[in-house]
């Protein structure tokens, strides 16, 4: 999906994580906030939406 947007030109920021990364991440991981991924796809949600809305 990320490479279709990208390819219509709608700002895309990409946040993935290997299948091997430890240690595994629940599905939604990005609402459990004891993950620092979780943390991360937070920080970099907010300064997507800052850019995209100056």
């Amino acid at each position: 999906m990320a490479d279709r947007l990208a390819a219509v030109h709608v700002p895309v920021t990409r946040l993935f994580w290997d299948k091997e990364h430890t240690p595994a991440l629940p599905h939604e991981y990005q609402v459990h906030l004891k993950f620092p991924e979780a943390r991360q796809a937070f920080e970099e949600t907010m300064e997507f939406i800052k850019s995209v809305s100056n």
